[in-house]
């Protein structure tokens, strides 16, 4: 039999036998016909035709158009909604974050990209605004996971490291994807295993344990005779704190005691007492730790607790000066007689639970020395407060900017108009003892 002559690569001989087809073998030579594998990889063969089938420049093409659209996806934007860093419980709100319309629409291009690109390995690395809390760690691990997740639900197949970066040099919370290899995210997931089981974050979670009281009747109670008792879960949470803390004696906490509704009198002393008895309890557990505790009185309508924080030793001294700037106007109000009443200034707010971030919508607040570190409108109605000082007394009372205030001392101020309210908190402010 006589061999055909040659063709060009590609092209197939005319008639009914086509016995000249020729493939090339990847790395190989061209065979002819029937020596031809009979599954030649489809990813590294071209099949010549009249229109039929792909080349393997096509493909590469198409493999570049995926790659440039995950690379788009990786640099979108992943914004979260905001919360209060503050307040993350990183036992029950890891899987409650809430992403912008924004970042729901980027992660479900990213999702798409990603399953054009199964192969691809990808590390998700959140970061949170500097704050000085202790939950920052955790919360951008707990933030880094929970996009994970999402990818994960919408489908990747794909290997996905999540890494918390806690606290961001950029000043700003984010979310940040990039590439990586297999053995990159190995590594990373290694140390947030260790991450989760390091001293910091343990202490994080076992901080934001319930420290809460039995309730009690504020017009029988007598905080100076009768005892406020834990309730049985605080008293098996102060043994897991006080187990913790024992590990590093000199961190230093400090305790906010709160009551819950209703308004009284005694608020603010009921809940000193009750910072104070958590302290006792650590202490009498054998804990170490240097620790402040002081009473806010009824700041939200969370119930009766006590909220137990990581600060600095700067805290503390500070802390136990408004200590005893309180006490001292509560052996005032004990040296009383008739129907004086102690110098305190208690201010009632309305405010917006949804911008604020609280539950109710009316608080009391007691300020019980000066200066206040607050600023109010002028000659606006609501009187409002618009300015605060940072780390100031009203702040650290619970005093937020844009709270509206609806009674002074007890006196509502519905109705009244902006010279009668100044008046009021003027006259309030100046019964106050100087903490200068």
């Amino acid at each position: 039999v006589q061999e055909p002559s040659p063709l060009p690569i590609g092209k197939a001989a005319m008639g009914d036998a086509c016995s000249c087809d020729r493939t090339r073998i990847p790395g190989g030579d061209l065979v002819w016909g029937d020596q031809a594998p009979k599954e030649a990889p489809s990813s590294q063969v071209g099949v010549a035709g009249d229109g039929f089938g792909w080349t393997v420049q096509e493909e590469a093409q198409k493999e570049q158009g995926r790659k440039k659209a995950l690379e788009k996806a990786l640099t979108s934007s992943f914004p979260f909604e905001g919360f209060d860093v503050a307040c993350f419980d990183a036992d029950k709100d890891e899987h409650k974050f809430t992403l912008t319309s924004e970042a729901a629409a980027n992660l479900k291009a990213l999702a798409t990209a990603l399953k054009a690109c199964p192969k691809t390995c990808i590390r998700v690395c959140a970061h949170v605004a500097p704050l000085a809390h202790l939950n920052s760690a955790f919360l951008s691990l707990a933030m880094a996971r929970f996009v994970r997740e999402t990818l994960q639900k919408s489908g990747c197949k794909n290997i996905i490291a999540a890494q918390g970066a806690g606290v961001s040099s950029y000043g700003h919370t984010g979310i940040e994807l990039a590439r990586c290899q297999a053995e990159e995210a190995a590594s990373i997931d290694e140390e947030m295993n260790k991450l989760e089981n390091s001293f910091e974050v343990r202490l994080a979670k076992v901080l934001r344990l319930d420290v809460s009281f039995e309730g009690v009747d504020l017009n029988k109670f007598d905080p100076d005779k009768d005892v406020t008792e834990f309730n049985d879960v605080a008293s098996k949470n102060l043994d897991r704190i006080a187990q913790v803390l024992d590990e590093s004696p000199d961190t230093c906490i400090r305790i906010f005691g709160y009551c819950g509704p209703p308004s009284h009198p005694n608020c603010v002393k009921l809940s000193h007492v009750r910072a104070q008895r958590v302290r006792e309890a650590l202490h009498s557990r054998g804990t170490r730790s240097t620790i402040a505790a002081m009473g806010l009185g009824l700041v939200d309508g969370l119930g009766p607790r006590c909220e137990l924080a990581v600060c600095t030793m700067e805290e503390i001294v500070k802390i136990r000066g408004e200590v005893a700037a309180m006490d001292a106007v509560m052996l005032q109000g004990n040296e009383l007689q008739g129907n004086e009443a102690p110098a305190a200034l208690v201010i009632g707010f309305e405010n917006k639970p949804k911008a604020m971030g609280w539950k109710g919508k009316e608080v009391e607040i007691s300020l019980l020395s000066r200066p206040l570190g607050l600023t109010f409108s002028e000659d606006v109605m609501p009187v409002k407060i618009t300015k605060l000082v940072k780390d100031g007394y009203a702040m650290s009372r619970g005093v937020k900017v844009g709270m509206a205030v609806k009674s002074v001392n007890g006196q509502s101020a519905v109705g009244m108009q902006y010279p009668e309210i100044f008046e009021l908190l003027k006259r309030g402010t100046e019964l106050l003892p100087s903490s200068d």
